[in-house]
C-alpha cells in the first residue's frame, strides 16, 4: 500500500452520493410468466439504490410523470432509502421504462430488454435529459457529496458533474459503452473513474489483455481508474498512467437467475468497500483511490458482491430478498477464502412462486395495459 498519512479530518463512515442518468421503472417478465415484477431501475437507479441500501445518503436526479409508473417507482427508492427530492415528476410526461424477459434455470441466464412493449406493443417512455433551470436551482443548495454519478451524457449533467468535481467529489462515470467515444470525450476528461462494459466473442484472456487500443484513445484525458467489464469472463482495469490491462477473472456460480444488474452491483460494491477502507485509514474516499492495494481491494469485494447479485432475479433481488448484514458477511468471508465457486443463499423473506420478488401492486382502473402500465 502507498503511504498513506491519517489526517484529522472528519471523514463519514457513510458519505453521500448523487446520481443523475437512467432511472427508470423495472417491467420484469421471468421464465414466460405474464406477472410482472415492477422495480425501480436503471443503471443510476440501481447505484443509488444499492448503496442507500448499504448505508450510504443517496439522492437521484431524474424526471417522471405523475402516473402509476411513477408512484411504484419513487415508493421503491424510497424503501431503500433514496432521497427523491431531486426527481420531478411533471404532468406532460411519461415515467420512463424498460421491459427485461428472463429465460433462466439455474445453469443459464439469458435476458431481453424491450423498448415496446410485448403486450400492447406501445413504444415505451425513454429517458428524459434533466432541465437546465432544474440543475441551477440544485446548485444553489450548495450540496458538496462525496460522490457524483452519471450514466448519460447531456448540458445538464454534465454541469453538475464540474460543479462537484469543483468542490471535491469524486466522479464515476458509467456510458454503457465507448462506441461514440467522441461524444464521451468532455465527460471521460471530468471524471476520476470511467467504467463500462464490453462484449467480447474472443475467448481468448491474452487478446483482451493486450488490446490497448481504448486506452490509448482516452490517453489524454484518462481518468484515475478505468474498469471494463467482460461479463462471466471478469474484469479489466487500468490504473493512472499505465498503458497496460490488469485482468481479474470472473467467479463460477453453482447457480445463475439473472446478469443483468451484476454489472451495477460491481459499482455499488465498488464504491462501498473503497469508502470503508478509506474510513479505516482515515482518509478521504477520493485519496482512497490513490492506493492501489485498496482499489485491488475493492474491486476484490466488489467482484464477488456482483456474482451473488446473479443468483437472484431482478437487478435488485439481492437486496430484496436478503438482509443488509447477510449480504455483507457473506461477500466478506467469500473474499477472505478466496473462493473461486460462489453458491447460491438461502432468501431472508419468502418467495412463493419463483426464485426472485414480485411487488404486488393493484392495477388502477381503466384501460391499462397490465404490463406497461400505459394507457391504451
Amino acid at each position: 500500500m502507498s503511504n498513506i498519512s491519517k489526517k484529522k479530518i472528519h471523514i463519514p463512515e457513510f458519505p453521500m452520493i448523487i446520481g443523475a442518468g437512467l432511472v427508470v421503472l423495472d417491467i420484469i417478465l421471468n421464465n414466460s410468466s405474464k406477472t410482472p415484477i415492477f422495480n425501480a431501475g436503471g443503471t443510476c437507479g440501481n447505484v443509488l439504490a444499492g448503496l442507500s441500501f448499504l448505508g450510504w445518503r443517496s439522492k437521484s436526479v431524474s424526471r417522471a410523470g405523475k402516473d402509476f409508473a411513477s408512484d411504484i417507482l419513487i415508493k421503491d427508492l424510497l424503501s431503500d432509502g433514496v432521497n427523491v427530492d431531486y426527481i420531478t415528476r411533471e404532468e406532460k410526461l411519461n415515467t420512463p421504462r424498460i421491459v427485461e424477459k428472463i429465460n433462466s434455470n439455474g445453469l443459464y441466464a439469458k435476458h431481453n430488454f424491450f423498448l415496446r412493449c410485448p403486450t400492447c406493443n406501445s413504444y415505451l417512455p425513454r429517458f428524459q435529459r434533466p432541465r437546465i433551470d432544474f440543475i441551477n436551482d440544485i446548485l444553489k443548495k450548495d450540496e458538496n457529496p462525496e460522490v457524483f454519478f452519471f450514466d448519460r451524457v447531456t448540458p445538464s449533467i454534465l454541469k453538475l458533474a464540474k460543479a462537484y468535481k469543483k468542490s471535491g467529489a469524486l466522479i464515476f462515470f458509467e456510458p454503457y459503452d465507448l462506441r461514440r467515444l467522441e461524444e464521451l470525450e468532455e465527460s471521460i476528461h471530468v471524471c476520476h473513474i470511467l467504467k463500462f462494459s464490453k462484449n467480447s466473442n474472443s475467448k481468448n484472456v491474452d487478446n483482451l489483455i493486450n488490446d490497448n487500443s481504448i486506452l490509448k484513445k482516452i490517453k489524454s484525458y484518462k481518468p484515475n481508474l478505468v474498469i471494463q467489464t467482460l461479463r462471466e469472463k471478469g474484469l479489466l482495469y487500468n490504473y493512472f498512467d499505465n498503458d497496460k490491462w490488469h485482468y481479474k477473472k470472473g467467479k463460477k456460480l453453482k447457480k445463475v437467475y439473472d446478469t443483468c444488474g451484476a454489472g451495477d452491483w460491481l459499482t455499488v460494491g465498488f464504491l462501498f468497500y473503497l469508502q470503508k477502507l478509506a474510513f479505516k485509514n482515515c482518509i478521504k474516499l477520493i485519496e482512497a483511490l490513490e492506493s492501489i492495494e485498496l482499489v485491488k481491494s475493492a474491486l476484490d469485494f466488489s467482484q464477488m458482491l456482483a456474482s451473488l447479485s446473479s443468483m437472484y432475479v431482478g437487478a435488485r433481488g439481492l437486496s430484496k430478498l436478503l438482509e443488509r448484514d447477510k449480504i455483507l458477511n457473506i461477500t466478506e468471508t467469500c473474499v477472505e477464502k478466496n473462493c473461486e465457486i460462489i453458491s447460491p443463499v438461502k432468501p431472508s423473506l419468502k418467495s412463493k412462486s419463483q426464485i426472485g420478488y414480485v411487488i404486488n401492486k393493484r392495477i388502477p382502473e381503466g384501460d391499462y395495459c397490465p404490463t406497461c402500465l400505459l394507457n391504451i
